[in-house]
């Protein structure tokens, strides 16, 4: 399967994949909180996905950015 099956479709909605991903990624942060979880599913590291709780939940999470 090529990019363009995948990446065509959306350019025509106005969709960037990157963004998709981005919202996906901050969707599973808001329902699961668990960063292991962020880490395994998306495969990004622990400082990234302690950020995206951080902006899915941040009257929960305190401590340095």
């Amino acid at each position: 399967m090529t990019n363009a099956v995948l990446f065509l479709p959306l350019r025509r909605l106005g969709v960037h994949p990157t963004g998709l991903r981005t919202d996906r990624i901050l969707h599973e942060a808001a329902v699961t909180a668990d960063p292991v979880r962020l880490i395994h599913l998306f495969g990004i590291e622990a400082g990234t996905a302690m950020r995206y709780l951080r902006a899915a939940h941040p009257h929960r999470l305190t401590g340095p950015r």
